[in-house]
């Protein structure tokens, strides 16, 4: 049975996302007012407020609804913008790749998260995915960041370097939380207080 929520461990990783959100936003208001000819994309407030909506239900730990219906909205978001890029090597590649298990990964465990038996099945090989995707995907990020030195300007690509590793740790942490909670039990709460104590058995 799925839990609720109740009595589990804090989702630190949901304040990570929102602190990740708030950077990102200086971020790209940055590159807008530094890199000449770059148009600001009104959009990002949309995905900023989304990834800031599902991090909230995130915290309330309330494994629910609410928590599918704002995993999806970010992953339909992701899927509005996504594309394969192999045209510029390998780990621009695996970025795209890796980016991908981890959406699927955190829909899955917000599936499982409501008691439904095929996803709660396939969670744990989504676990292992969501784990390589992360560490891989990763060091793609890195190595495509480095690569961009001597491009663009130094200070901006370290400050979105920066804001991407973040989010990514944020995101990570915020899946384990997910995948962890859709094979836990309920604690009930004030459990010991109401439960009457066992008799003790004597040895014949």
């Amino acid at each position: 049975m799925a839990s609720k929520g109740i009595g589990q461990r804090f989702p630190t990783g949901a304040i990570l996302l929102i602190i990740a959100q708030v950077m990102t936003f200086y971020s790209r208001l940055i590159n807008f007012l530094t890199i000449d000819g770059m148009e600001f994309d009104f959009r990002l407030f949309l995905e900023i407020g989304a990834y800031i909506a599902f991090a909230i239900t995130i915290l309330r730990r309330k494994r629910s609804i609410g928590m599918l219906i704002t995993t999806l909205l970010i992953t339909v978001l992701f899927f509005s913008n996504f594309t394969i890029l192999t045209e510029n090597g390998i780990f621009y590649l695996l970025f795209s790749l890796t980016n991908l298990i981890t959406m699927l990964s955190l829909c899955v465990f917000a599936l499982a998260n409501l008691g439904i038996g095929f996803f709660e099945k396939i969670g744990k090989v989504f676990v292992v995915l969501f784990k390589i995707s992360f560490f891989v995907g990763l060091f793609a990020l890195i190595n495509i960041d480095m690569r961009l030195f001597g491009q663009l300007e130094s200070f901006s690509i370290m400050i979105s370097l920066m804001v991407s590793i973040f989010q990514k740790i944020a995101l990570y942490m915020v899946g384990l939380w997910m995948a962890d909670g859709s094979r836990s039990k309920p604690v009930r709460k004030n459990a010991y207080l109401t439960d009457a104590e066992p008799r003790k058995l004597k040895r014949v």
